[in-house]
């Protein structure tokens, strides 16, 4: 687990306000491995992961282009959904995720809130 001084070095927060702000904490979500590189817009390399092992997954946050999860087991790295299939509660959910908005980054949920209350 990564140090409140490596958020603030990072982040300019601490690791509890990071995770608030960016995302959710989950108990039915599972991602099976379908591959251990992303080079969607940053390459980064899974290697520790193994393909066609399912991980549960323990928090989730749907940005605005992309998405990141993390997993039981590997502290609080973080990984490019793209290299995931997103099941829950034992079904697949395709894509849908990025529409749910239970799983949207927290300050992303409350900038649409606040902006609908504004209209």
């Amino acid at each position: 687990m990564m140090t409140d001084e490596y958020y603030i070095e990072q982040h300019g927060m601490t690791r509890e306000e990071y995770f608030r702000e960016y995302y959710n904490e989950v108990s039915c979500l599972t991602a099976k491995c379908i591959r251990d590189k992303s080079e969607s817009w940053v390459y980064e390399d899974y290697s520790e992961l193994e393909i066609g092992k399912t991980y549960k997954v323990t928090h989730i946050g749907v940005f605005r282009s992309f998405t990141r999860i993390m997993l039981e087991g590997f502290g609080d790295k973080e990984y490019n959904s793209v290299c995931f299939e997103i099941f829950e509660n034992g079904k697949s959910l395709g894509k849908r995720y990025t529409k749910e908005v239970r799983f949207w980054a927290p300050y992303l949920r409350e900038r649409i809130k606040c902006k609908s209350e504004n209209d």
